[in-house]
Order: C-alpha cells, then sequence, then structure tokens
C-alpha cells in the first residue's frame, strides 16, 4: 500500500478495501456489490483516488471541524440561495458569463471517469473503496471533506448541493479525488428544458464544467438529459 493510501485510512478511520493495478469491471462490480450490502447495513460506498493532495486537504479540512459539525453547518444552508448569490457573481463578472449555446444530440454519459487515468486509459495504480457510515448518501462530502480551494465548494456546501440533487435527481457522490467529484443519478433530466435548469446549477457549483469541458450551457443540458455520470472538477 502506497504511503498517500495508508494515511488517507488511517486519518478518516473508515472500513475499506484497495485495489491494486486493477481493472474497471473488477472495481465498478465490486462497488455494486457493496452499494446492495450497504443499503441493509448503513454505509455507502466511495471510490477513492488516494493521493498526498488529497491527504493534506483532509488534514486540514478536518483540523478545522468534524464531519458531524460539516453536516451540521450544511443544515443552515439554503441550496436555492447560494445558486442565486453565484448567478448574481457571475453575472457581474466578464469571465464568467457563460455561453448559451443551442441544444444537441448527444451521447448520455454513463460512465465513470475521474478514477480513470487519462494517460494509461486505466484506473490508477491504487484505488480505495472506502465503507461511508451514513444512509444518507449527501453526506459523503461530510465523511471525506476535500473542499474549500480553487473554487470547490467548501465541505458544507458541498453537502447541502448533494442533498438538493438526491432528492430531485437520486444522485450519490460515487467518486472523489484531490481535486473532482463524481456522482451516479439514478433519475436524471429526461428533457431539454429539465436538463438545461441542471446545467446551469451544476455551472453554478463548478464552472469547469462549462468553461473546459461542453463549452455552452445547452451543450452541457445536451449531454446531461439521460445521464447517470456526472463530473466535477477544479483545477
Amino acid at each position: 500500500m502506497k504511503k498517500s493510501t495508508e494515511d488517507i485510512v488511517n486519518i478518516l478511520n473508515y472500513k475499506y478495501e484497495v485495489f491494486e493495478s486493477s481493472v474497471r469491471e473488477i472495481i465498478e462490480n465490486r462497488y455494486s456489490e457493496l452499494y446492495k450490502e450497504g443499503k441493509k447495513k448503513g454505509f455507502y460506498p466511495l471510490i477513492v483516488v488516494p493521493s498526498d493532495v488529497l491527504y493534506d486537504a483532509l488534514s486540514v479540512n478536518l483540523e478545522l471541524s468534524s464531519t458531524k459539525e460539516f453536516i451540521k453547518f450544511s443544515e443552515d444552508i439554503d441550496v436555492e440561495k447560494f445558486f442565486n448569490s453565484k448567478r448574481s457573481y457571475y453575472d457581474f463578472m466578464q469571465e464568467y458569463q457563460v455561453p448559451l449555446g443551442d441544444f444537441s444530440l448527444e451521447t448520455a454519459n454513463d460512465y465513470l471517469n475521474e478514477y480513470i487515468d487519462s494517460d494509461t486509459s486505466h484506473p490508477f495504480e491504487e484505488i480505495l473503496i472506502l465503507k461511508i457510515p451514513t444512509r444518507k448518501p449527501w453526506e459523503i462530502p461530510g465523511y471525506i471533506p476535500m473542499g474549500g480551494y480553487n473554487e470547490c465548494p467548501a465541505p458544507d456546501t458541498q453537502i447541502a448541493v448533494s442533498e438538493y440533487w438526491y432528492r430531485n435527481y437520486r444522485a450519490v457522490p460515487t467518486v472523489i479525488t484531490a481535486n473532482s467529484i463524481e456522482f451516479m443519478a439514478e433519475a436524471p433530466p429526461q428533457n431539454f428544458q429539465d436538463a438545461e435548469k441542471l446545467a446551469y446549477e451544476q455551472y453554478l457549483f463548478c464552472n469547469e464544467v462549462v468553461s473546459d469541458g461542453a463549452g455552452s450551457l445547452r451543450k452541457l443540458a445536451s449531454i446531461l438529459k439521460d445521464s447517470t455520470v456526472w463530473s466535477f472538477w477544479w483545477e
């Protein structure tokens, strides 16, 4: 086990499984098995890419607040107000004004990507699946608090937005790395109108999904329609 993996396991102290030089099918099949098991036993699995950067982020955030405190703080966050505040700021700042673009026919995204090394097209050398001890999947970002830098929302905001998306789309945080979060959604938007609303929310949560990804709001909406996997990254 790499030192960064060992450090993360020790600081979090959750039950875990390690996958070394594994393949996508093995990791995702095991995730699916644990997802079903967790429904009965009171946990949610989470795929994690260990790194020194992630360990440092966890160390800093857990020094500031505990998981229970992050969850408690999230209860005071009005997600609609959060989105409206970001919208007002982005509307004011020229560099954040999002291109509207056009709707188009796109292939829905059903594949997890954030634990895959883009250089090899295979999973990173070591992958963790943590058993997060909660029956509320939106609380997962509080159990592995990696945000609060590079425009990545703080853990309490991540929790609040995750709950909002869970209640609307049954979206569950599935992969976390040092600078990304990936959700799997059981009930994604089925039409362009609903997908456009979600696309704007996602842009406000992580502007890179448009600026470094889809390129326009409606292109993102076209991708989100029927997509069961949503990816967010902060460089």
